[in-house]
């Protein structure tokens, strides 16, 4: 109970730490923990670079379990990727109200028998934030997928949650706030680029 309790204390002051590091330098999204996310994940290993022919396209990004053909208008900021502190894939995207359209996407594992829905309660735990002025049940790639919309410091947020193949993706765009309305088309273009592997 009490591992618990410090467990709780750490994340709020590493939750405020990030949102001060947005402020300052941008949203470096994070993906440690990868194994706490979900008990009894399948594997901890995270999804990798895939080593396919054509790797070097720099229009498309391939990966052991998906590839994404990233359109016109948007760029791969590999700097930005990996490592404790990276997202799987980043992407920056148009200007909008002086700052540029982020997205970024992660791929966790799963254990069988893990649903859509618990994932995303464990994945959304230790959020600050646990009711979502944007929440709808959505396809994705033909599979079953749920959207969650909030604004916080960063600006407007667009969770992306789909389960295919034991493992779970997150991917989220960020816009200025109050803005995402005008830019939703720009994530269902980035998303239409996405082909999951079988």
């Amino acid at each position: 109970m009490k591992d618990r309790l410090r467990r709780r204390k750490l994340c709020a002051l590493a939750l405020m730490l990030v949102a001060v590091g947005l402020v300052l330098a941008g949203p470096p999204y994070v993906r440690s923990r990868r194994a706490a996310l979900v008990p009894g994940t399948a594997s901890t290993q995270p999804a990798t670079a895939s080593k396919e022919v054509g790797e070097n396209d720099s229009r498309i990004a391939r990966f052991d379990t998906f590839q994404l053909v990233i359109p016109d208008g948007w760029e791969r900021l590999t700097e930005r990727e990996g490592g404790e502190k990276g997202p799987l894939l980043y992407l920056r995207g148009p200007l909008a109200g002086g700052q540029h359209l982020i997205i970024a996407a992660d791929v966790y594992p799963v254990a069988k028998g893990v649903t859509l829905n618990g994932f995303i309660r464990t994945y959304t735990a230790e959020w600050p934030i646990q009711s979502f002025p944007v929440d709808e049940e959505v396809k994705f790639c033909d599979q079953q997928a749920r959207m969650l919309g909030f604004t916080n410091a960063d600006g407007d947020n667009l969770v992306l949650f789909s389960l295919h193949v034991q493992q779970a993706f997150v991917i989220v765009m960020i816009a200025p706030a109050e803005t995402m309305p005008a830019h939703v088309e720009n994530f269902h273009t980035v998303l239409d680029g996405l082909q999951l592997y079988e």
